[in-house]
């Protein structure tokens, strides 16, 4: 008679746990596919930022090995012309 109780017990376990479950799933489903969208979109931003890295490091080695790049790099960060260029002003309507 001892082995009825425990049987009803462990029954009762399993039908709170299956319940708990089943009231949880919804917002587990949801939150994993939130959690996946914010995956997709960190691996895009890290992967534009990849991209930009690449160009930043293509664009130091130009400065580096020509002398030409870096005289241009300089005037357009300074605002000068160089002594065989021509400045264009346009007029903003």
């Amino acid at each position: 008679m001892a082995l009825r109780p425990f049987r009803f017990l462990r029954l009762l376990g399993l039908v709170v746990v299956l319940a708990y479950w089943a009231w949880n799933y919804p917002r587990a489903q949801r939150e994993l596919l939130e959690a996946r969208k914010e995956w997709e979109e960190l691996q895009a931003k890290r992967q534009a930022l990849v991209e930009q890295v690449a160009q930043l490091r293509r664009e130091v080695e130009s400065l580096e090995r020509d002398a030409e790049s870096r005289s241009r790099a300089a005037r357009e960060l300074l605002g000068v012309a160089g002594t065989q260029e021509k400045v264009v002003i346009l007029s903003q309507p």
